[in-house]
Parts: structure tokens; sequence; C-alpha cells
């Protein structure tokens, strides 16, 4: 099985330095979750923006990552998991392909729903709230999380991560904590890590459970490839995919007018 995680940006991340401790992470978080015989390969973008908390400039990255997954299908990938908590282009991209396309923030707060009774979502961005509290209404999970600001955020420091992952997590985890506890306060027994960069990293630091609470902490970087890995089975044992009914969210273009409009815009 060959399965693609889609980064969102191009290989140098516009917030450090050191993209490539990041890859590195997250290349060891895919060989700790993934089958033996599970291929996971990493893709980035030619072109990006930095900004994708702005409508518009979110919309442009999400041309970008929805042609990448159509070449993905063509390359032969099984599944693309798209590497970002705010399923950026997610329900696009099920509109040009039959292969699965997992999103981290559906499939982690569907699993939340298997484990707990209300989940929570700390993210590290405060501009990300609006998409993600979007995303939470359009997939229809309110009742399902804490009532009180379901999404909650601290900013998170580049240079901490990175430290994080070189060996020195305090500050980090101290930081992420902070917010998570404040979510169980509200009710939330389960806390899922709103962030495809974050979670692997906190799961490679063996950080399971919010300090001595016994809360569940989900990494979306581990359950999207979990996810992707059965989609992709049953995509392949049972050809489970899209509905391409004419009410469902995915419908899928003629493609003999799909290439002409794609090249109109200049896609092609």
């Amino acid at each position: 099985m060959k399965i693609l995680w889609q980064d969102i940006f191009t290989t140098q991340i516009p917030f450090t330095e050191k993209s490539d401790v990041l890859w590195n992470a997250l290349a060891r978080l895919a060989n700790q979750v993934k089958s033996k015989e599970t291929e996971i390969d990493f893709a980035w973008l030619k072109r990006s923006s930095e900004l994708n908390w702005y409508p518009y400039l979110e919309m442009i990255n999400d041309l970008e990552i929805a042609g990448q997954i159509v070449k993905a299908e063509q390359n032969g990938y099984d599944a693309v998991i798209i590497g970002c908590y705010c399923d950026p282009g997610l329900r696009e991209a099920r509109g040009l392909v039959d292969i699965p396309v997992i999103g981290l923030s559906e499939s982690s707060m569907s699993v939340a729903q298997m484990i707990a009774g209300r989940f929570a979502v700390v993210t590290v961005w405060e501009s990300y709230v609006p998409i993600m509290e979007k995303n939470l209404r359009l997939y229809g999970w309110e009742s399902r999380a804490i009532a009180n600001r379901p999404i909650r955020y601290f900013n998170m420091d580049w240079t901490r991560f990175i430290g994080a992952i070189q060996g020195d997590s305090e500050a980090l985890m101290a930081d992420f904590e902070q917010v998570a506890l404040s979510c169980i306060e509200d009710g939330a027994d389960v806390i899922i890590v709103g962030c495809g960069y974050l979670g692997p990293v906190l799961t490679l630091l063996n950080y399971r459970v919010v300090g001595d609470t016994k809360v569940p902490v989900i990494d979306c970087g581990a359950v999207g490839i979990a996810t992707a890995e059965c989609m992709a089975e049953l995509y392949r044992k049972t050809g489970l995919s899209p509905s391409r009914y004419k009410t469902s969210p995915y419908p899928r273009p003629p493609a003999s007018q799909l290439g002409a409009i794609r090249k109109r815009f200049g896609f092609d």
C-alpha cells in the first residue's frame, strides 16, 4: 500500500529555518504508526501561501493541494492524507479522485467520539480557530464537543517547537498543557491536538495523557495515517469511494469539461 502525506507548504516552512528537523520527525512518526507493508511518502507544494487563515489566500493554497492530490491518484497512490488540521482542500479533492482523501480534523473527531464523551481541540494559532470552528459545524459534531469554546489555542513559539523535537520539550508541553487543562475544566474528557505538526511531535515525546488527569491526547497525525490505511483497504477490497449522487457534497465534474476548464484558468 502506498500513501501520500501531502503538506500544505513548500519544503521550506515560512516560520522556521529548520524545516528539515520537522520533516525528519514526521517520517519517524509515520514509521512508528504505519503497518510494515505500507509505504508513506511526503510531498510538498511547489508554491504556497504562509497566510492561510485569510480566506482568499486559503482558497489559492487549496487549489494547489487539490491539484497535487489528483497527481497522486494518477501516480498510483492508494490514499492521501492532507497534513493540516484545518482540512484544506478536502472537499474539493474528494470531488476529483476516487481514492480516499483523509482530513486530520475529520478523522480525529471521529476517533474522539469512539473513546470519550466530549472532546476539545487545542491548536497552535489564534487565527486558525474560526476555520476549525467552521469545520466542526460542517461535520455536524458540535454536540459531541464541549459547549464553551471547543477550539482553543496557544500561539506556538517555533523556536520552542523545534527545540522540543531536539530534546528540550518542557516549555512547549507546558504551553499545550495549560490550555488542555482549561478544556478539561470545562468538560472535555479527550483532547485533540489540532495541528498536523504538533500532534506527531507530542507522540514522539511520549505525551499520551494530559498531566495526571487520565484524559487521553489524540495525535491527529497518527490518526490520519491509521485512517488512511483503513479507508484504502476498504476501497481496495470493497470499492468504497465518495458518493457521486447529485445531493452528495462530492460531485465529480464531467471529465470532458474538467480539463478544458482547468486549462482555461491556467491550472494545467
